[in-house]
């Protein structure tokens, strides 16, 4: 912010990356970015504590040895975390990574979202490649367990 002017940007590999100095007043792909001053920083504002502490929660509840999946909450929580402090600090997000593949510019963002996208994706995984724990048998049909007396 110090030695970019708004929308100025550096080429850092030519065609595929540059540093671009944008801000972002609304949420992913500027979603609500349109709506009014107020509404819109008490809606992101107040998404992102209910976010963090929603985070905060499922963590405590996490077994120790579920690492990916703590990893995977530390690394969301800290991308709305980043995001939330630029929001209460400049009232908007501030972006300055942008990327270019095969002539497709994909929008500006920042840590923080990268952060937040890359913990979701460990969490997809966590959840769909761990193996369900395997269920507790019960006794044939007719009898009768010494855990039902």
């Amino acid at each position: 912010m110090e030695h970019f002017y708004y929308g100025e940007h550096l080429e850092v590999i030519p065609g595929l990356f540059d540093l671009t100095y944008v801000r972002n007043p609304g949420g992913a792909f500027s979603f609500f970015a349109r709506g009014p001053e107020e509404v819109r920083l008490a809606f992101f504002i107040g998404t992102g504590v209910v976010a963090i502490s929603l985070l905060l929660v499922l963590y405590r509840r996490l077994e120790p040895k579920a690492l990916l999946a703590g990893a995977a909450l530390g690394t969301i929580l800290g991308g709305a975390l980043g995001n939330l402090t630029d929001r209460v600090l400049h009232g908007e997000v501030i972006d300055f990574l942008d990327f270019h593949v095969a002539g497709y510019t994909w929008p500006t963002f920042n840590v923080a979202d990268s952060c937040i996208v890359i913990g979701v994706t460990f969490l997809i995984f966590e959840i769909f490649m761990t193996p369900e724990p395997e269920p507790a048998t019960s006794p044939p049909d007719g009898e009768v367990g010494a855990q039902s007396l």
